[in-house]
C-alpha cells in the first residue's frame, strides 16, 4: 500500500523533488514491492489493478496526455509480467486460485484448500448469522453450531472449525461476532473514509483534492485487503488504521478550512 502511495506522490511531485528525494522514494517503492513478493501473499496485490486505474485516469492523463499514458501503462504491465516471469510461484497461485473457485462444491464436500476454504467461510457465517443477527456469537459462540448438518454437507472438520482464528474477511467476521451491529460498524469503518474521500475529490480545493485522492487510495486498498483478511484484529493494525486514517482526514479538513478563509475575509 505505501509502494502504491509513494508511486502516487511521486507522479504528483516529480519536479519540485530534489535528486535524493527522488531517489529516496524510488528506494521505498522497490522495498515495498520487493517485500511484497517475497512474503508470497496475495492481499496486497489486489489493490493493484484498481490503483492502476485511478492513477492512469485522474493523474496521468491529464499530465502527460492519451499517448504517453498509454505507453506507459504498456510498460507497467509488460513490468508485472516480467514479475510475474520471475516469480512463477506467483502466477501459479493465481492460476490456482481460479480453479478453486471453479470447482468448488455448492451441495457436496470440498477439499481443505485456500480458496474453497473461504467460500465455505462465508457460507457458514452467513448460516451462523441468521441463527444470531441482533447479538452475534462473540469470538467463539458459533462453535456450538459448527456439526450442524447443514454446514457439514459442504465443509470439512478441519474447514468448520478453521474460524476460530478468524473468517478471512473483516466484515464477515465483525457480523458473527456482533450480529448487524458489527455489520454497521465494520462497513462504516471503510464506507465513511471512502465517502470523504469521494467528497473531497468532487467538491473540496486543489489542495485538499490531492490528499482526498491518497485517501481514496488507502481506503479501496484497506476494502479490497479486508475482503481476503481481517484488519483489525490486532492491536498494531487497529492503531495503524485508525491513525492513518486520522491524519489524513484531519488534513483534508485542515486545507479545505485554509481555501475557506479567503473567501470568507472577501
Amino acid at each position: 500500500m505505501f509502494a502504491l502511495l509513494t508511486i502516487l506522490g511521486l507522479s504528483l511531485f516529480w519536479l519540485e523533488m530534489r535528486w535524493y528525494r527522488r531517489l529516496f522514494s524510488l528506494t521505498a517503492v522497490v522495498c515495498g514491492v520487493y517485500l511484497s513478493v517475497a512474503s508470497g501473499s496475495r492481499t496486497g496485490w489486489l489493490g493493484l489493478p484498481v490503483f492502476l486505474v485511478l492513477w492512469v485516469f485522474y493523474i496521468l492523463k491529464p499530465k502527460i496526455g492519451g499517448l504517453r499514458t498509454l505507453a506507459l501503462t504498456l510498460a507497467i504491465f509488460l513490468m508485472l509480467a516480467a514479475v510475474l516471469a520471475i516469480k512463477p510461484h506467483l502466477a501459479n497461485k493465481f492460476v490456482l486460485m481460479a480453479q478453486e473457485m471453479w470447482n468448488y462444491h455448492w451441495d457436496a464436500m470440498n477439499p481443505d484448500a485456500s480458496v474453497t476454504m473461504r467460500i465455505s467461510f462465508y457460507r457458514m457465517a452467513w448460516f451462523y448469522f441468521l441463527e444470531r443477527p441482533l447479538s452475534g456469537w462473540g469470538d467463539l459462540g458459533w462453535m456450538q453450531l459448527m456439526n450442524a448438518p447443514e454446514l457439514m454437507r459442504y465443509a470439512s472438520a478441519f474447514t468448520r472449525e478453521f474460524p476460530r482464528h478468524g473468517f478471512h474477511n473483516e466484515i464477515v467476521t465483525q457480523t458473527v461476532h456482533s450480529g448487524v451491529w458489527g455489520l454497521v460498524s465494520s462497513s462504516a469503518l471503510f464506507g465513511i473514509v471512502l465517502y470523504c474521500a469521494i467528497y473531497g475529490i468532487k467538491w473540496l480545493s486543489d489542495s485538499a483534492w490531492m490528499v482526498s485522492f491518497a485517501l481514496l487510495i488507502f481506503g479501496c486498498h484497506l476494502l479490497l485487503a479486508g475482503m481476503s483478511t481481517e484488519i483489525t484484529n490486532l492491536v498494531f493494525l487497529v492503531s495503524f488504521t485508525g491513525l492513518t486514517a486520522t491524519v489524513m482526514l484531519g488534513e483534508q479538513q485542515w486545507l479545505w478550512s485554509q481555501s475557506l478563509k479567503p473567501m470568507a475575509s472577501q
